[in-house]
Formats: C-alpha cells, sequence, structure tokens
C-alpha cells in the first residue's frame, strides 16, 4: 500500500493484483472511478503497456523497489511491456561524436539529455529516471 500523499509523480508503481507496471500521475476524487467502494481517494497511474492511465486504490499499489538501479528499472518496465531488455548506453558526452538532444519524458515528464542521461540499446532514446524509453511509447 502507498500512500498518495507521499510520493511524486513519475515514481514506478505495481498494481499488487493485476500486476500492471506504471508510473504514478496523481490522484483522483472522482469517486465514480474508485477501483474499490473503500477508498477515500484513487490513484491515476500511467500504464506503458496499455498507453492509458487507469484507477488504483492506494491499497492495491506497491512502489518498485527504491533501490533499484536505473538498468533495473528499465528492465522491469520492458519486462512488463514483454520486450526483452538489450542495455543502455553511456551519456553521449562519454562518447567522441554526439549531438546534444534535449527532451522530457514522455510518461514522467522529468528532463532528458542525451550528454547526461543513458540510452535505451533497443530503441536509441534517452532513458528517463523512472526506467521508461521509447520501447513503451504508444504501446
Amino acid at each position: 500500500m502507498i500512500n498518495p500523499h507521499h510520493i511524486s509523480v513519475g515514481t514506478p508503481v505495481r498494481h499488487a493484483i493485476e500486476g500492471y507496471i506504471g508510473t504514478y500521475d496523481g490522484t483522483t476524487g472522482m469517486r465514480s472511478l474508485y477501483e474499490k467502494s473503500s477508498d477515500e481517494i484513487g490513484c491515476r497511474v500511467h500504464v506503458m503497456a496499455e498507453a492509458r492511465r487507469r484507477i488504483a486504490s492506494p491499497d492495491n499499489l506497491e512502489l518498485l523497489e527504491k533501490d533499484l538501479s536505473l538498468e533495473e528499472k528499465h528492465k522491469k518496465i520492458l519486462q512488463g511491456l514483454g520486450l526483452e531488455w538489450k542495455g543502455v548506453r553511456a551519456p553521449l558526452k562519454d562518447r567522441a561524436v554526439f549531438k546534444q538532444r534535449v527532451t522530457h519524458c514522455y510518461m514522467c515528464k522529468h528532463p532528458l539529455d542525451s550528454t547526461v542521461d543513458k540510452e535505451c540499446v533497443a530503441c536509441g532514446w534517452i532513458l528517463c529516471r523512472c526506467g521508461a524509453c521509447g520501447c513503451g511509447y504508444g504501446k
């Protein structure tokens, strides 16, 4: 169980019963959307594999392990999508030739910079701190 008032948007979460993995995206007070009638608040979860948001009960959400490395978060997200993890590349600043890319994560909106952040080997997208990459975009 999570406390929705103590986690930040973009935090990776897993639904304990249904098993889907996504990122915490805030709350809703619309009772008609609550997962359980006993809920006092509904947690919005952006589910990459479904390219949509779900409303979950705080009782049914668990944080993905905080101590996971970026690579482990990335592996778990790809596993949830049914995709094979192919590794990550070092940030561009560690390579001889590069063109800087600056953008933001489509999942959690965190800023991304190719000179600082690693890349997914499979899709070439900049890897976010939440573990998202282009492999899950639009899925």
